[in-house]
């Protein structure tokens, strides 16, 4: 029975599997799905052969996928997992928004449009658990490729081109600019550079965006052209010299260079001529560029001229560039004088443009002869140096025209009375009146006020005019009486300005201002050798009066109190009168002061100084100064104290007094310093001695002559200490100083320069010894105040005398040449304290500095 058990349980076995090689569905795979095996034991099969199997679950599900974000346009493959896959059975995919995501059968995905939709797998009626999957756009990248070049010049263009991807939605691209002003773009990406600035061009689209700076300059200049308007200059005139540069759109930036400054200075865009030249200097102008233009010109020592005519009522007044009025009264051959503001000799020459009218001549150059007279431009012209000077006088008179058919530049013509200029240039009493109140510009009858009336009365001249200014109404009379040499017998002057009504403008009845006053002319001897200056006087102060005040320097202000220390120095101002510098010098104040000594007195010589008198207190006490003119007599008090002292100090080092106490001097020699105290202007008495070891015989007194200083000398080699003080002050107070005495030998000054310092500001001078006798040296300083510059070479000592060699020298500009001067005369010792340093550059140049002993 066992047996038959045994055999039937093989057989099954047996059947079993080659029922499962005739059935492969019973076991399945695919790309896309998986069967997993049974592991059932052979018992389970035994029973399942004797009764029917139950049928197998079915199951699938999707493996997961590296990503669920997806990017439209992206693709990726779905992997599945089956289990009891039945026979024929298919598996299939879906999309629950195909629009956002398309399936293929085998799986694959591809992203259409941004969204979210679910994936399902299925095998029959079984499916698979849902996949979500996100779709997005990609990242929109927007980008300016880079132009050929970010700096233009204004008018330039260009032409942007950009690189723009993944623009799914179709956007537009939108080119917009930071400033409009100064670059433009339209949109095709054209930009044009409109004004200077900078600017940034902006691509967008939709919200991504790219952008490009762009600056923009001035266009070049294609030229430029110098403008002078002369070309011939007399020392101190000061000329602006332009140019045109083309386009007008460039830059108009330019420089101004001479060719040699030593007699053409430069500022900016202003040349001015420092000294006369024999060749043409040349001025150049340059852009920023290279392009360059040029002018010469030429320097002579003319200035302004001057001229007027002696006799009766002959001339105005007129200065270089100016057109002034002649108005002339003479007969055929007679001469009139010429007057000019020149000094030294000089050559003149004289031609009228209107030949026919006028004729000139010249005799010696002081003498003008008119042969005819008429209407016509009559031009005055001086040579001097090479350089021509003009100006120009209007002959306006044909045969004396009547006073009451003269035009207003006719009778200001004849009123301008012969007050020749003084020295330095100041006008006459009538002059300044007729200038001041009756023309426009102050430039006499060339430029009269068109209201001008003239009556003459035998030998009255009464010139009036009225005329509305800014402020108010103005009604002036200036009446004169002369006698046969032209002096002024008797004249005034009023001027009277009426209020104008606020509403109207009107003038009104109400005085805002009046102004009268009266004078006369002496008569006296003319000085014609300094500048032709007249006496005329008792204008100043008649009727006006005396006012004037002390002053800090500088101002005309006055000071608050006329208490004073030792030391100040004060001025005397004029006040609340006419200006001054134009009667300073008709009616100059004579000034004195009691008592005379303990105080400097120097009265100014004309107006130009600006100030009547400069006072300088040197001691305490009560002064009275006087001031008077031929009319009146004022007087002003100061005191003056002397301020307490507080200490005292060793003098600096000063090149024009040689003062100081250096820290070294020669055996056998002297040397005075001066003791300053403090405050500076505070007495005292001083008092001097050696202290401590007194090694170098060495004595100091205090000269009766100069009791502000002390006097050292030293008989030997060796060292000592000087003491200086006040007795009314503490020892603490007491000044000090080691002195080191060298032997008066060769060998002593070597050791003197080699060991001590000389330096004054930037400039340093340093001695190395090479013998007993002899060393090298270098000289370092600013030349010009701001170019390192170093001078080196020898110095030898011999009889007691130092010499040097000609110098090496090293310059940081390049374009200073420097000459070597001769030894000899390169360095000067003073007291082998101060040495004088004189040396030339390549236009042959002398500059003069100093260093001292340290």
């Amino acid at each position: 029975m066992k047996r038959v058990k045994k055999l039937l349980l093989s057989l099954t076995t047996a059947l079993l599997g080659l029922a499962a090689c005739a059935d492969p569905s019973a076991s399945s795979s695919s790309p896309s799905s998986s069967l997993e095996g049974s592991s059932e034991s052979s018992s389970s099969l035994v029973e399942s052969s004797s009764s029917e199997s139950p049928i197998p679950e079915v199951s699938i599900a999707i493996l997961a996928p590296e990503k669920t974000t997806l990017e439209v346009g992206e693709s990726i493959t779905l992997q599945t997992k089956v289990e009891n896959m039945p026979e024929g059975g298919v598996i299939g995919f879906s999309s629950s928004d195909p629009s956002v995501v398309s399936v293929a059968q085998d799986g694959t995905l591809t992203a259409l449009k941004a969204g979210i939709t679910q994936i399902v797998a299925s095998i029959g009626e079984v499916e698979s658990e849902p996949l979500t999957i996100t779709v997005e756009n990609p990242e929109l990248i927007v980008e300016i490729l880079a132009p050929a070049k970010t700096e233009l010049k204004i008018g330039e263009t260009l032409k942007l081109e950009a690189k723009v991807e993944n623009n799914i939605d179709g956007l537009p691209l939108v080119y917009s600019s930071s400033d409009e002003g100064v670059i433009s773009v339209d949109q095709e990406g054209n930009v044009t550079a409109l004004s200077s600035g900078k600017a940034t061009i902006t691509l967008t689209v939709g919200e991504a965006s790219d952008s490009v700076e762009f600056s923009v300059s001035l266009p070049d200049a294609e030229s430029i052209e110098i403008n002078l308007d002369a070309t011939a200059m007399y020392v101190g005139q000061t000329l602006t010299v332009e140019a045109t540069i083309l386009p007008s759109t460039a830059s108009q930036e330019y420089t101004v260079s001479v060719s040699n400054e030593i007699y053409l200075g430069v500022d900016g865009h202003e040349i001015t001529a420092k000294r006369t030249s024999v060749d043409p200097i040349v001025v150049t102008v340059s852009t920023p560029n290279g392009l360059t233009d040029s002018a010469e010109v030429t320097i002579g020592e003319a200035g302004p001229i001057f001229l007027s005519t002696f006799k009766g009522l002959l001339t105005a007044s007129a200065e270089v560039e100016r057109t002034g009025v002649l108005s002339s009264a003479h007969v055929e051959g007679e001469s009139t004088e010429l007057y000019s503001a020149f000094t030294g000799e000089a050559d003149y020459e004289f031609y009228s443009d209107s030949a026919a009218k006028s004729t000139i001549t010249s005799d010696d150059g002081v003498e003008i002869v008119e042969k005819k007279i008429g209407d016509g431009v009559l031009r005055e012209t001086t040579i001097r140096d090479g350089l021509v000077e003009s100006i120009e006088d209007t002959v306006i008179n044909d045969e004396d025209p009547a006073w009451d058919e003269m035009s207003s530049q006719e009778a200001l013509g004849h009123v301008n009375l012969p007050l020749f200029p003084d020295t330095y240039g100041d006008p006459g009493i009538s002059a300044y009146l007729l200038d001041e109140y009756f023309s426009y510009s102050g430039f006499g009858a060339s430029d009269a006020l068109d209201s001008l009336e003239l009556a003459i009365d035998g030998s009255t001249y009464t010139l009036s005019c009225a005329y509305e200014s800014y402020s108010s109404f103005d009604e002036l009379s200036l009446s004169i009486t002369i006698d046969e040499s032209g002096l002024i017998v008797s004249g005034s002057f009023t001027k009277v300005s009426y209020a104008l009504d606020l509403d109207s403008g009107a003038p009104t009845e109400e005085i805002a201002d009046q102004t009268t006053f009266s004078f006369t002319q002496t008569s006296g001897e003319r000085e014609a050798s300094d500048g032709h200056l007249l006496d005329e006087s008792s204008l100043l102060y008649q009727d006006y009066g005396l006012y004037f005040s002390f002053s800090s320097y500088g101002t005309p202000v006055p000071v608050q109190s006329n208490e004073f220390e030792t030391g100040d120095r004060v001025y005397l101002y004029p006040e609340d009168i006419l200006p001054t510098t134009a009667f300073f010098d008709a009616d100059k104040p004579e000034i004195t002061v009691s008592p005379s000594t303990g105080v400097s007195l120097s009265v100014a010589s004309s107006s130009y100084m600006e100030y009547w008198a400069s006072i300088v207190f040197s001691e305490a006490g009560h002064y009275t100064f006087t001031v008077k003119t031929s009319n009146v007599t004022k007087t002003i008090e100061a005191d003056v104290i002397a301020p307490a002292l507080t200490g005292l100090n060793w003098a600096s080092p000063n090149y024009n007094f040689n003062d100081f106490l250096p820290s070294a001097i020669l055996a056998g020699s002297t040397h005075e310093a001066r003791i300053v105290p403090v405050p500076s202007n505070a007495s005292f008495d001083l008092e001097a001695r050696i202290v401590g070891e007194n090694t170098a015989n060495a004595s100091v007194t205090v000269p009766d002559d100069d009791p502000d200083s002390i006097e050292v000398s030293a008989q030997s080699e060796g060292e000592f200490t000087v003491e200086v003080y006040d007795s009314s002050l503490g020892s603490e107070h007491a000044l000090t100083k080691t002195v080191k005495v060298y032997p008066s030998t060769d060998e002593g000054i070597t050791s003197l320069l080699c060991e001590s310092e000389f330096a004054s500001g930037e400039n340093t001078l340093e001695f190395a010894a090479t013998g007993p006798t002899s060393g090298t040296y270098v000289y370092s300083f600013l030349y010009d105040g701001y170019t390192p510059t170093t001078f080196t070479g020898t110095f030898e000592v011999a009889g007691g005398e130092v010499s040097m060699s000609e110098f090496a020298f090293e310059c940081d500009d390049g374009y200073t040449e420097f000459m070597p001067p001769d030894y000899g005369e390169t360095f000067v010792f003073r007291s082998m304290k101060t040495i004088d340093i004189n040396y030339q550059d390549g236009y042959y140049e002398t500059y003069h500095d100093h260093v001292y002993m340290l």
